[in-house]
């Protein structure tokens, strides 16, 4: 079916990297933050009342459109245009408050555990749309 139509190659492989990686990510990612918060109430560490992570659509059409541009770099044989991503990400990371937050310390790793996975299906999902996997 692919070699009969080969656009549907790229629309399966976006379609994995976007949508499908986000049913596996998402859920990953919010068990990593209900184990923290658990840790948090049960050594009675107060958390701040203002949220370290966007909302759910923010979050979902952010994941798809990061794992879009990791797929994309694949398909253009740009990987460098990963790191560049990976860097702006870092940036923007960097200091996003000058008040103490308990969280930014285990939301460290968890920012690192769903940057992995996203980088991991975005690859996959290049591939994908260049037939160099299958299912």
């Amino acid at each position: 079916m692919f070699t009969t139509y080969p656009w549907l190659r790229y629309g399966v492989g976006y379609a994995v990297a976007g949508f499908v990686a986000h049913v596996i990510v998402a859920p990953a990612v919010n068990k990593l933050w209900a184990l923290t918060e658990a840790d948090f109430k049960r050594k009675d560490i107060p958390i701040p009342p203002v949220p370290v992570r966007v909302n759910k659509p923010v979050g979902f059409w952010h994941g798809v459109a990061e794992r879009g541009v990791y797929a994309t770099c694949v398909i253009l044989g740009k990987p460098e245009g990963i790191a560049v991503w990976l860097a702006f990400k870092a940036v923007v990371r960097w200091k996003m408050s000058d008040k103490e937050d308990p969280r930014h310390i285990p939301g460290s790793p968890i920012y690192m555990i769903g940057t992995a996975l996203n980088v991991g299906f975005g690859i996959v999902g290049g591939f994908i749309a260049l037939g160099r996997w299958s299912f």
